[in-house]
Parts: structure tokens; C-alpha cells; sequence
């Protein structure tokens, strides 16, 4: 009884076969937002139910509570997950941004650089792609991360803690970096950082999926590679989609625009990222025990069958 009480959620997740998608709402999204608005799963003759989340840490979640069959996610969270449980595999890659997170302050707090955050207020969303581009930015300008006074906050908060000098920085990945930098005005400084480290946007599944649904995955990538090529072929409309997706306006669309990469890929940089994060987590005391070997993490098989040549994972 008790087992079937812990499958249930899981098998709500695809019931009927319908498949439940968790996805983030940002930029990065923006093929499964393609794909759903112009029918391209229904083409592939996959059902599918998108249920928003604020960031893709809060997807995962979905997901590992048995809401949700697959979800949007940045290698961040991939990686604290995976300390504590291998339910889960990468099915592609969707999108990378090279520069998503941003340490922003108030320019009247002479703040100049990273090096001069050390004993400051920092607000950030803990165990997310902006945690680990803070502790990243401050060790790279000579500082300890311990050394900052990092408060855990929610995304959609982190632009008024900052107006209210409740925080003096914020480390904020899109769109609510650049919400912050619109509600400063001219107050608004965004610190000088090198580009630390380029995220990837990545479709997570269940494992429970994997095998005899496999071919309603093989959909999804196929409806997903078609959405692709459409942001592709017409940015314009693309453009049209997100700011009506997300109630972004032309200003917050062409300042994220030129660091979207988007595609559907699976490459060793992937692991090399994961392992990286791992050996900070590990440092950082956010997550315990051996480094988890990500190639567990990876399953191939849908890519390959509708990308055969975008997978390049050495084994």
C-alpha cells in the first residue's frame, strides 16, 4: 500500500498520457513556449500540460514530488539534487546564456567591485545559478564568500530589498535582473564581472518516464527542435511571444536577447560544469558526501534519436 501511495504522484504526472511540464518562467523557456503555442507537440501527437514555476530550482522540485514528469532547469540545481537522490535524468540541453547573472547595487553605496562586497548585505535565491555566480565573482576579485553577509531571498523580492537598502547588492539572473536595474533607474549599477561561467537551460525527466514512455520524449525533443528553428528562421515573432508570455516589454526582450543561445545538445561541457559545481558545493558545506558521477545523470537516447548529431558526451 504504501508503495502505491508513492507511485500515485508519479503516475499523475503522465496520466492519461498527458505529461506534466514544469517550466521556469524566463527567456530561456522560450522553445517550449514556441512549441506550445504553435502546436508543435500536438504534431508530434504528445500531450502535454505546462504548469509555471517561478526558477527552475522550484521546477526540479515539481518534478522530484511526482507533480511534474519534466522540467526546466539550470545546472545548479541539477547538481544539489543529485547528492540526495539519481531520480532524475538530462534529456538535452535547450538554451545557454553567457551572461544570465548579474551583481547589482546602488550607485550611491560606492560600490565598485566585487572586492568591495566582503562584510555587505547580499541578497540572492540560495543554491541557484545566482548563488554560485556570487560565490564565483567574489573569489575571483580576492575576497571569501563567508565574508559577505548572504541572505536568501525570493527572485520576485530581490528588486525591492534592493530599493529599500534592506540589502546592498543583489546577485539576480533574468528577467528579474533586469527588473532591478529598471525599478533603480539611474541609481542602478550593474558590477563590472568576467563572464564566469556560461548556464545551461536544460529539459529534465523523471526516471519513471524512461523506457516505455520513451517515445512521447522523442516527441517533446522533436517538437522542441521544431521550436527551435522557428525562434530561429523568425526572431521577430519569437520576440512577439515571449513579451506576451511573460509580460515582458521591447526594452527587457532586446537587453536578454543577444546572450540567448538557443538548440537542442548534449556535450562534455555539460559534465565539466557539473563536476565544477559539485567540488563548490562540496567546499561551500551546501551539499555532503562523494561527487555523484553525472554520466548516471545523462540520458541520451531521445536526443539521439531525433538530433543524432548533437550529442558528443565521452564515456
Amino acid at each position: 500500500m504504501g508503495l502505491l501511495l508513492m507511485l500515485l504522484p508519479l503516475t499523475f504526472a503522465w496520466a492519461a498520457g498527458q505529461l506534466t511540464f514544469a517550466v521556469a518562467r524566463t527567456p530561456m523557456s522560450l522553445p517550449i513556449y514556441v512549441a506550445e503555442a504553435e502546436g508543435y507537440f500536438a504534431a508530434e501527437k504528445v500531450s502535454v500540460r505546462i504548469v509555471d514555476c517561478a526558477f527552475g530550482k522550484a521546477c526540479l522540485s515539481e518534478l522530484l514530488n511526482g507533480k511534474a514528469a519534466l522540467c526546466t532547469v539550470a545546472d545548479l540545481p541539477i547538481v544539489l539534487a543529485s547528492f540526495t537522490t539519481d531520480r532524475f535524468a538530462i534529456l538535452a540541453t535547450l538554451a545557454a546564456n553567457r551572461n544570465d547573472a548579474k551583481i547589482i547595487v546602488r550607485k550611491g553605496d560606492k560600490i565598485r567591485s566585487a572586492a568591495d562586497l566582503s562584510g555587505r548585505r547580499v541578497g540572492t535565491a540560495m543554491s541557484t545559478s545566482a548563488h554560485y555566480f556570487l560565490d564565483s565573482a567574489a573569489l575571483l576579485a580576492g575576497i571569501d564568500p563567508a565574508s559577505m553577509k548572504v541572505s536568501n531571498l525570493q527572485p520576485e523580492d530581490w528588486s525591492a530589498k534592493l530599493q529599500s537598502n534592506e540589502v546592498d547588492a543583489i546577485s539576480a539572473f533574468e528577467p528579474y535582473a533586469f527588473n532591478a536595474v529598471r525599478a533603480l533607474g539611474s541609481d542602478a549599477v550593474v558590477l563590472p564581472t568576467k563572464r564566469i561561467y556560461t548556464l545551461s537551460w536544460n529539459v529534465v525527466a523523471t526516471r519513471g518516464i524512461l523506457g516505455d514512455e520513451e517515445h512521447q520524449l522523442d516527441g517533446v525533443l522533436r517538437a522542441l527542435d521544431r521550436a527551435v528553428r522557428s525562434i530561429q528562421s523568425d526572431p521577430a515573432r519569437a520576440k512577439m511571444l515571449l513579451k506576451s508570455k511573460l509580460g515582458l516589454d521591447d526594452a527587457a526582450i532586446e537587453w536578454m536577447w543577444p546572450d540567448l543561445i538557443f538548440g537542442l545538445w548534449l556535450d562534455q561541457s555539460l559534465i565539466s560544469t557539473l563536476e565544477g559545481e559539485a567540488r563548490w558545493a562540496v567546499r561551500g558545506g551546501h551539499a555532503h558526501g562523494r561527487l555523484p558521477n553525472y554520466l548516471h545523470f545523462i540520458h541520451e537516447g531521445p536526443l539521439r534519436a531525433v538530433k543524432p548529431g548533437n550529442t558528443a558526451i565521452a564515456r
